[in-house]
């Protein structure tokens, strides 16, 4: 480490608060359970990761925003709450990380009323860039209605 310790500092347990007893929050338990066990066999960023790319049948899961290319922040979307999960902790993950680097980095930050201003979302195919299912055909090319996204045209 930068302190020359020789300790690395790294997530090595993982909790939530839920009560454990309620059936529908076992998975929550498990999950955090998991987790532990990868931080502690160094694999905890490829379960992140895979954690990510599950999805579930109840539709699309709102947490955090994305950086569009002008600054402005748009709603991020996940395919699950399990995914979510994993985003908020590979968030809190990054942050921490970069509390912690010599040069400090500053975040863009755009108000609630920002957000609530913006037209509303045309539902369609996943975007790839901010994950609402907002992607529609305008003008013979996908455009995402949620972060304006453009992807292939023709």
């Amino acid at each position: 480490n930068a302190e020359g310790t020789g300790m690395v500092d790294r997530a090595i347990e993982f909790f939530m608060p839920v009560g454990q007893s309620g059936e529908s929050q076992q998975w929550v338990t498990s999950s955090m359970r998991l987790l532990s066990l990868a931080a502690r066999g160094g694999f905890l960023e490829r379960a992140l990761s895979d954690m990510r790319k599950v999805a579930w049948d109840r539709g699309p899961v709102r947490l955090g925003t994305h950086q569009k290319d002008d600054g402005t922040q748009v709603p991020k979307w996940h395919d699950s709450e399990v995914a979510a999960i994993a985003y908020a902790i590979q968030n809190i993950l990054a942050r921490r990380a970069r509390q912690q680097a010599p040069a400090p980095v500053q975040e863009a930050a755009l108000g609630d009323s920002a957000l609530a201003a913006r037209p509303p979302v045309m539902a369609g195919k996943k975007c790839p860039e901010c994950g609402a299912h907002a992607m529609i055909r305008k003008d013979g090319c996908d455009y995402c209605t949620q972060c304006g996204h453009m992807g292939t045209c023709g």
